[in-house]
């Protein structure tokens, strides 16, 4: 069995994907101040000229990635770590959805040891995007959705094995979000 190369980044970049949780808080520059006030800089996982750091978008190997997409990708990589290694590094810390498709769940996965190490920064995070851009909470609906997409691609053999949902989840960085500072609009 061949094993993915881990590629080597800064330990003091925190790595986003871009999209609606992200877009409005990267183009005015908010992420950037708030984590910079934690020693961190910000990094578009798409801009990487290295092929290797954006196929990170479905491996999700860099310890500081902060990812939230489509959730196609994020359940592959869990039933694929579950089926062939029997853990996961991953942990959903928030769910969102596009507002006209409620079925459309968008998982907000990190790194375990980013989850561990720094739940500032995945707070810092969920506080930024929520509500600003769009609403991000782990709601028994949301959950519920994310689990038939689960149930369903398993069913027609998109994923290699079962996901309890439930127990992907960790509350600690939603409730920790709700008890820093709101981050104020930049000027």
């Amino acid at each position: 069995m061949s094993h993915p190369i881990i590629p080597l980044v800064p330990s003091d970049t925190v790595w986003l994907i871009r999209g609606p949780g992200t877009a409005k808080s990267l183009s005015d520059g908010r992420f950037g101040q708030v984590y910079a006030a934690h020693g961190y800089k910000v990094a578009i996982l798409e801009d990487s000229r290295d092929p290797a750091v954006r196929a990170q978008y479905a491996l999700h190997n860099i310890k500081t990635l902060i990812r939230e997409g489509d959730s196609l990708l994020p359940l592959q990589s869990r039933a694929r770590n579950l089926s062939q290694k029997g853990d996961d590094h991953t942990v959903v810390v928030g769910l969102s959805w596009e507002a006209e498709d409620a079925r459309s769940v968008r998982p907000i996965t990190v790194h375990r040891n980013l989850l561990n190490d720094h739940l500032e920064l995945v707070a810092t995070y969920l506080q930024t995007v929520s509500p600003s851009t769009h609403e991000v909470n782990l709601e028994e609906e949301r959950v519920s959705a994310l689990q038939e997409q689960a149930d369903s691609l398993l069913a027609q053999g998109l994923i290699e094995a079962a996901v309890d949902v439930r127990k992907w989840i960790d509350f600690r960085p939603l409730q920790a979000a709700s008890t820093i500072p709101a981050v104020k609009e930049l000027a």
